[in-house]
């Protein structure tokens, strides 16, 4: 299980920037499955990220616990 919150800075155009917080969480314990980016300053304040993702394991995961997880996906803003 994981969860992982940060921020960071979206540059839109060389003038433009967003700041954001996310969040990634597989942890059942700290509220289920989560893949989250809510705009927090800047250009499009407010919006968050909705998005479609998938995620895969490796293949042994169920033999030999989780390696790694790989995340694939797109995301629209609203």
């Amino acid at each position: 299980m994981i969860r992982v919150a940060g921020t960071g800075t979206i540059t839109w155009t060389p003038s433009a920037t967003s700041q954001f917080a996310s969040v990634f969480n597989t942890d059942p314990a700290q509220g289920g499955l989560e893949l989250s980016l809510t705009i927090t300053s800047g250009v499009m304040i407010g919006d968050q990220m909705i998005p479609l993702a998938w995620f895969t394991p490796n293949l042994d995961c169920p033999l030999t616990g989780l390696k790694y997880l790989a995340l694939g996906g797109v995301g629209t803003f609203e």
